[in-house]
């Protein structure tokens, strides 16, 4: 994986869609892969929750860590809020997707041509030639790493919302925001899943 290129677009996604974009990492299963499954297996055991936190810590958003000052350290230390994103759905839906679909899915969303997303008006979207640019950089990443890559565009209702937080006594950790912007495209390739997230607000 490039991560240099995984940044840049994670970037990207944050300034256009007004988002705190994540690219999670997960492993599968040797046997027959199946994503719901799978995604299900990660979203019980709280490791699909466990990287959306490295990934939040990582991209310095710390939605789902805070710091705490113990006595014994003159440092303070960043631990993990209570509570999950994961919404308890297990009726995972999801469809597999071609290349071009994808490209039309994420070259939409960076540049705000409503398509299949809203547009952020507090965001800053990219033209399309940009937009194009970089998600080519991503297909052929992709193909690099495994020439048989696959890709599932999954309906993003498996994460809580952010406004059920307060709801449920700060228990249920949010994610999705419901302005039309959420979107999670997973890609399978080199026997690793890969799901990208994106929560535009506002």
């Amino acid at each position: 994986m490039n991560w240099e290129l995984i940044d840049k677009l994670l970037d990207k996604l944050d300034t256009s869609v007004n988002s705190n974009s994540f690219w999670i990492e997960l492993e599968v299963p040797t046997s027959r892969f199946e994503l719901g499954q799978v995604l299900v297996q990660h979203l019980r055991a709280g490791s699909f929750h466990f990287e959306l936190v490295k990934q939040d810590i990582n991209r310095d958003w710390n939605h789902y860590s805070e710091m705490v000052f113990p006595k014994q350290y003159e440092q303070p230390v960043l631990i993990q809020r209570p509570g999950n994103t994961w919404s308890g759905n297990e009726a995972i839906k999801f469809e597999e997707i071609p290349k071009t679909i994808i490209t039309e899915h994420l070259i939409d969303i960076l540049t705000g041509q409503t398509k299949h997303y809203s547009k952020s008006f507090s965001g800053t979207q990219l033209k399309e030639k940009e937009a194009s640019l970089l998600i080519s950089e991503l297909i052929n990443m992709l193909s690099t790493t495994d020439k048989n890559w696959k890709g599932f565009l999954i309906t993003p209702d498996f994460l809580n919302q952010v406004d059920e937080y307060y709801d449920s006594g700060c228990i249920k950790l949010g994610y999705f925001e419901n302005c039309g912007r959420d979107m999670a495209i997973a890609f399978l390739a080199d026997k690793r899943l890969y799901i990208l997230l994106t929560n535009g607000y506002s």
